[in-house]
């Protein structure tokens, strides 16, 4: 559990920095698109995640996103 989450912090602490820095670009009238894009797929990378430590520790075959 301890190594799921450690493993789950990494992408999540990616989003915050990438929306950190699109905040910053916005503030200096810059695109933040690129670090937007970035911050999508690593929290994308933390639902896989999530989702298949999910289905191990719950015993579910079925992904977070099907179920609802």
């Amino acid at each position: 559990m301890r190594r799921f989450l450690h493993d789950l912090a990494a992408p999540l602490s990616a989003v915050a920095l990438h929306l950190e820095t699109a905040m910053r670009k916005v503030k200096q009238d810059k695109d933040p698109m690129e670090s937007l894009q970035t911050a999508q797929r690593e929290l994308e990378k933390a639902f896989e995640m999530f989702d298949r430590g999910r289905m191990e520790i719950m015993g579910s075959s079925e992904p977070l996103d099907e179920a609802r």
